[in-house]
């Protein structure tokens, strides 16, 4: 199912805008990650996608407006929104209830979901003595019972402990890409976000900064708020831009750096002369004889390689660190933003 969303604003009563004419769609069969921290308005997002939260602009779905949603337009909460006192098999079993399955069809359907999600063993049990991770499950199993086109995940795995969710992730976002439905996935974990995902809509207190695919949300950063979301090891320098004799130059900590291929590519030619922020990502610095000279901070080993932090603000990912050493910054690899704004100014 195609879902468009055109122009929609969410204005808190006491004055907060939380988004402002947001405008996105997606295909049938497309996974969208709504990625940012605690609020950033990920849950707001979903529910008036969902129509449980008032909001200006239009939702679509196949065309047809969130007034006339389709049934199979579902939402799954980051709490569950499970009853305590029924038991694992009456909350999976009330969507189908409530719109007047057949009996038969109702134990089919619930207890495929059960088999799925592993929740054999507590099917007749009250979901209020499941573990978290149980009701967590509970939550997701609703999913097989119905039929849906379109399901909205709010930060279902919230809570959990690391392990617990990296297994449940790897988990669900097998089945979500086997199923090809069209989802909505919030989270605030960066994994998660990047990878389950065929588009990244990011989110911040303040604005969406971002929607793009997750491999334009790391190489293309619209914003350093972005570069440091999709990467956790970017760093960023200050630095003056300045042109001597038809070429161009960064300035920062002692150092001068030709940068001359980046003159055609500046938005606007005002921030010659002008601070600006390098942003780069920890695996685009390298070692280097003739580069800026390094103290070492911490060097540590991180996902497969060594993050190392210098004293100067320069970070590197990739071999272990001396005590002292020099490093350069891949010109190919260089971004630029607005030393206020944090905004991208260079073109593509």
């Amino acid at each position: 199912m195609k879902v468009e969303v055109k122009g929609l604003t969410k204005i808190y009563s006491y004055g907060r805008t939380v988004f402002e004419n947001l405008s996105f769609s997606l295909s049938d069969g497309e996974i969208m990650s709504v990625y940012g921290a605690e609020g950033s308005g990920k849950t707001t997002l979903l529910k008036c996608l969902a129509g449980a939260e008032k909001c200006e602009g239009e939702v679509l779905f196949d065309g047809n407006p969130l007034a006339k949603k389709p049934d199979d337009v579902m939402m799954i909460f980051s709490d569950g929104a499970l009853f305590d006192n029924w038991t694992v098999f009456d909350n999976l079993a009330y969507p189908l209830k409530i719109r007047k399955t057949d009996k038969a069809e109702i134990a089919k359907r619930t207890l495929r979901a059960a088999n799925a999600f592993c929740l054999n063993s507590v099917l007749y049990q009250k979901v209020k003595r499941l573990t978290l991770e149980e009701r967590k499950m509970t939550s997701l199993a609703r999913m097989l019972v119905r039929d849906f086109e379109v399901v909205l995940i709010d930060d279902i795995l919230k809570g959990l402990p690391s392990e617990t969710r990296k297994t449940l992730f790897f988990e669900l976002s097998d089945f979500l890409k086997k199923c090809k439905k069209t989802v909505i996935y919030s989270t605030s974990d960066r994994y998660e976000a990047l990878s389950i995902a065929d588009k990244v809509l990011f989110a911040t207190p303040y604005e969406i900064k971002q929607i793009s695919s997750p491999e334009e949300l790391y190489f293309k950063p619209q914003s350093y708020w972005a570069l440091e979301a999709a990467d956790e090891f970017a760093f960023s320098v200050k630095a003056k831009l300045i042109e001597s004799s038809g070429k161009l130059y960064l300035e920062y900590l002692g150092f001068k750096q030709d940068v001359t291929p980046l003159k055609e590519r500046l938005v606007t030619k005002k921030y010659i002369g002008c601070d600006v922020l390098i942003g780069m990502h920890g695996t685009d610095v390298v070692l280097s004889d003739d580069g800026i000279e390094c103290e070492t901070v911490s060097s540590s080993f991180v996902s497969g390689a060594y993050f190392t932090k210098y004293s100067n603000g320069i970070c590197r990912y990739g071999s272990k660190a001396k005590a002292k050493e020099k490093v350069s910054l891949k010109q190919d690899k260089i971004m630029l933003f607005d030393i206020s704004s944090e905004s991208g100014i260079l073109k593509e």
